[in-house]
C-alpha cells in the first residue's frame, strides 16, 4: 500500500510540474533586474532579459516584489510572471512563485511603475525632424512613450516643452541619468550625433539614430561595437524600407519580377538648395556632415544594398555649384559641401559575387525643376520603375510600374499587408512610425534591429568612398 501511495504521489507531482512548465514561458539566460520607484507597499523589479513578445502581441516578463513590513522582519519576496497587453494597458499574473494562476483576469495597469517601466520611455534629442515627425510618430506607439526632450538651446527647448507638456534637458548627462529614459531618438544635425550616441550607449540606452549615423565609417563601427557589447538595440531611420511601394518592390524583385538585374539607375534630383539666397548653415559645411551625400546618398546606398545586394566598387564625381551663401550674421560664407554627386558602382545581385550589376546614381540638391526620386531596374525578364516627382513628401506621390518582357507596362499597388494602418497629412510620419514599431519589438525581444548599425555602416562606407575627390 505504501509503495502504491508513493507511486501515485510521484505521478501527481509530475503532473503539477508539467502544468507549471506549460503555464507560461520558461525564462533562461542572464538576469537583468531593473528597479522601479518604490511605493508605500514595497519595492518592485523586472527582469529585462526575460521580456518575450508573444504571437498575440502581448508581452510576458518576470518580475519580483517585496512587501514592506511593519517591523524589522525581512521583506517577503514574490516572483511573478506577468503578461502585459501594451495596446490596451492591461496586465495579469500568469505565475506566482512558480504556481500557475489559471483564472487570472486582465486588470488595468493604471500608473503602475513596473508596467510603465516595461514600456520604453523615449527621449527625443533634436527639435527639427525630431519634433515635427518623431514626436508625432511616437504618439501612435503602444509600447513606446515620449518622456523627455533635449536641445542645447534653452529658449528653443522651453518652447517645445511647453507645447508638448514634456520635461526638457539642455544637459546631456542629466538626460541620460533620468530613470524614465530607457531609449533615445537622436535627430540632431550630423556633427554631434556620434558623441551623443556613444555616451548614450555607454549609459545603457537603446537608440534610434537619424542618418548619416556619423561622419565616417570608423565612427559607425565604434557605435556598433559598443552597442553589441552592451546588448542594446540601435535603429537607423532608413524609412524608405518602411514605405509600402518600396516594400512591394523588394518582394517583386525577390520573386523574380525582372529576372537577373542587368542595370540599375537611380536619379534623385531635388531643388531644395537651388536658391542661392538660401542662408548658409551646417548643411553648407563638409566637416559638419552637410551636402547631398549625407542627405540623399545615405538613403540611396541603403536602398540599393537592400533591394539589389552588397556594394562593391564605388566611385564618385562631386561638385559644389553654389560656392557661397548669405551668413545669418551678415556677409557671405563659403560653401564646401557638395550639392551634386554622380556615382558609379557595382552591386552583387542577392549577394552573389558572380552576378555583378552596374549601377549609376545621380544626386543633386540644386536641380531646378528636378524630376524627384526615380529608381529604374532593368533585367533579363523585364523592368521595374519606382518613382515620384513630389519633392516635398516621400510617401505621397510614389508610383510603381512593372514591365514584364514582351508585355505592356502595369501599374502596381502595394499588397494589403504593407499598407499603413494610420496615415498623416505629412507623409513622413507613417514610415517613421513603422520604423519605431520595429525598434520597439527589437528592444522587447532582443532580436537584431533592421535597419540598424550594420546597414548604417554599409551606407556610410559608400558615402566615404563617394566623397573622395570632392572639388
Amino acid at each position: 500500500m505504501i509503495h502504491v501511495l508513493a507511486s501515485r504521489l510521484r505521478a501527481v507531482a509530475a503532473v503539477v510540474v508539467a502544468l507549471i512548465l506549460c503555464a507560461s514561458p520558461v525564462f533562461a539566460g542572464q538576469v537583468e533586474w531593473r528597479e522601479v520607484p518604490s511605493s508605500g507597499e514595497g519595492q518592485q523589479w523586472w527582469d529585462a532579459g526575460s521580456l518575450r513578445l508573444k504571437k498575440d502581441g502581448t508581452v510576458s516578463v518576470l518580475s519580483r516584489y517585496s512587501l514592506r513590513q511593519e517591523d524589522d522582519r525581512p521583506a517577503l519576496g514574490t516572483l511573478v510572471v506577468m503578461e502585459i497587453d501594451c495596446s490596451q494597458q492591461l496586465y495579469r499574473d500568469k505565475q506566482k512563485n512558480g504556481l500557475p494562476q489559471f483564472r487570472a483576469e486582465w486588470q488595468p495597469s493604471g500608473s503602475d511603475p513596473l508596467i510603465d517601466g516595461v514600456l520604453s520611455g523615449v527621449a527625443i534629442a533634436g527639435l527639427g525632424f525630431g519634433e515635427s515627425v518623431h514626436l508625432q510618430a511616437l504618439a501612435a506607439q503602444s509600447d513606446l512613450e515620449a518622456v523627455a526632450l533635449w536641445h542645447p538651446r534653452r529658449e528653443r527647448l522651453d518652447q517645445a516643452c511647453l507645447e508638448h507638456n514634456l520635461p526638457g534637458y539642455d544637459d546631456w548627462e542629466a538626460l541620460l541619468s533620468d530613470p524614465r529614459v530607457q531609449a533615445v531618438i537622436i535627430a540632431t544635425p550630423p556633427q554631434p550625433r556620434f558623441a551623443l550616441a556613444l555616451q548614450a550607449l555607454k549609459a545603457g540606452k537603446h537608440l534610434l539614430l537619424e542618418k548619416p549615423v556619423a561622419l565616417n565609417a570608423e565612427s559607425v563601427a565604434e557605435l556598433q561595437r559598443v552597442a553589441i557589447q552592451n546588448r542594446l538595440s540601435v535603429a537607423v531611420d532608413y524609412e524608405y524600407r518602411a514605405v509600402p511601394l518600396f516594400m512591394q518592390a523588394a518582394r517583386m524583385l525577390e520573386e523574380g519580377a525582372v529576372g537577373t538585374p542587368w542595370l540599375v539607375k537611380l536619379d534623385w534630383l531635388m531643388s531644395s538648395r537651388a536658391d542661392a539666397s538660401r542662408p548658409w548653415s551646417w548643411y553648407s559645411q563638409r566637416e559638419a556632415g552637410g551636402g547631398v551625400l549625407g542627405a540623399l546618398g545615405t538613403h540611396a546606398f541603403d536602398m540599393l544594398a537592400w533591394l539589389i545586394g552588397p556594394m562593391r566598387s564605388v566611385q564618385g564625381l562631386n561638385s559644389v555649384s553654389i560656392k557661397e551663401r548669405p551668413h545669418p550674421s551678415g556677409g557671405m560664407a563659403p560653401v564646401d559641401a557638395e550639392d551634386v554627386s554622380l556615382i558609379q558602382m557595382q552591386l552583387d545581385w542577392q549577394g552573389r559575387s558572380d552576378q555583378r550589376v552596374p549601377a549609376q546614381v545621380n544626386l543633386a540638391s540644386v536641380a531646378r525643376n528636378g524630376r524627384g526620386c526615380w529608381l529604374e531596374i532593368y533585367g533579363s525578364h523585364g523592368s521595374l520603375t519606382l518613382g515620384s516627382s513630389n519633392q516635398k513628401d516621400y510617401v505621397h506621390g510614389f508610383g510603381l510600374w512593372h514591365t514584364p518582357m514582351g508585355e505592356a507596362t502595369r501599374n502596381i499597388e502595394a499588397d494589403a499587408e504593407f499598407m499603413f494602418p494610420t496615415t498623416w497629412s505629412d507623409g513622413r510620419v507613417a514610415p517613421v512610425a513603422r520604423i519605431q514599431s520595429w525598434w520597439a519589438r527589437s528592444i522587447q525581444t532582443g532580436s537584431p534591429m533592421v535597419p540598424g548599425l550594420a546597414e548604417g555602416l554599409v551606407s556610410q562606407q559608400a558615402c566615404d568612398q563617394s566623397s573622395i575627390g570632392i572639388d
